[in-house]
């Protein structure tokens, strides 16, 4: 009979060890998804939330178009890169010196920016966070075009996220519509 007790007393605490042990690898396989191939991932799904301009008249000078996106607290890497680009319509050229980041929605949290690169035949808009910004963060990102476009309607801009890493799976937020008048 004691022999038996010994038994059950080993098999419940080398269960509870081995529950243990595997939550804690749960919660680090949790907090960094990491390929075998090397790619790096967010592992949940988040999306485009808002897109605004500060001023929707063609030919305007000098506005603001704001995209903003909530990086879910579940998500098990930061964000490192943005990239922004416009899908058809007059291409829309953008001024990278012009482009800015900010956290919860409160343009005085600002964010601090690597590098910011705009491609000079697709005007894509390719921006660095410096440090990532963690899980759980509101991100705004400004981006300043030359002028807007000269022709009215809606134009869409793609808007792909991209985690640290080497191999950084992109995760395409969704597009953000603005639309411009002329008010002639």
């Amino acid at each position: 009979m004691k022999p038996l007790k010994q038994l059950s007393q080993v098999l419940i605490v080398g269960t509870v060890a081995v529950g243990i042990g595997s939550s804690g690898t749960t919660n680090q396989s949790a907090q960094a998804i990491q390929f075998a191939d090397g790619r790096t991932s967010f592992g949940v799904p988040f999306q485009l939330g808002e897109s605004s301009t500060t001023q929707a008249s063609v030919r305007f000078r000098g506005a603001t178009y704001y995209f903003t996106f909530d990086l879910p607290k579940t998500a098990s890497q930061p964000l490192q890169r943005v990239k922004i680009r416009q899908k058809g319509g007059a291409l829309v050229e953008f001024d990278s010196v012009r482009t800015k980041a900010f956290l919860n929605r409160d343009s005085k949290q600002n964010c601090k920016l690597g590098e910011v690169n705009v491609d000079s035949k697709t005007q894509e808009v390719d921006l660095v966070f410096d440090p990532p910004i963690q899980p759980g963060q509101t991100v705004t990102v400004g981006i300043g075009p030359f002028e807007n476009p000269s022709v009215s309607g809606v134009y869409q801009f793609g808007v792909k996220a991209f985690p640290p890493g080497g191999q950084p799976q992109e995760q395409f937020l969704g597009y953000g519509p603005l639309r411009f008048f002329d008010a002639r």
